[in-house]
């Protein structure tokens, strides 16, 4: 239904790959020091349920809400789903913490 694209089937797979790694081996994480969270995949499946939260509102929800006519004009750039806003939230803090984590100490 054109929700997404077949780039974003790809991103997928390998997000899905990585998140069996993070849950069926989580000691690995902590003692394997060439094994980390893929922040670049996070962003990517922060990216996609965005996208498909986005998609489900404007083609689903909206049109069967009763409550909008299409000569309303929804701006697309505000909508999000509170699950979308909720993980914006986390993805902050996330990245905050990282930079502090990063940072050399005494600084």
């Amino acid at each position: 239904m054109e929700a997404i694209t077949e780039d974003d089937v790809t991103d997928l797979q390998a997000i899905r790959q990585h998140r069996n790694l993070i849950a069926h081996q989580p000691v690995r994480l902590l003692v394997d020091d060439t094994v980390d969270v893929n922040l670049e995949l996070l962003k990517k499946a922060h990216h996609l349920l965005s996208k498909i939260d986005k998609w489900w509102i404007l083609e689903i929800e909206v049109p069967t809400s009763g409550e909008y006519n299409a000569g309303q004009g929804i701006d697309e750039s505000e909508v999000n789903s509170g699950m979308s806003l909720l993980l914006n939230c986390f993805m902050e803090v996330a990245a905050e913490e990282i930079i502090a984590d990063t940072k050399p100490s005494g600084t």
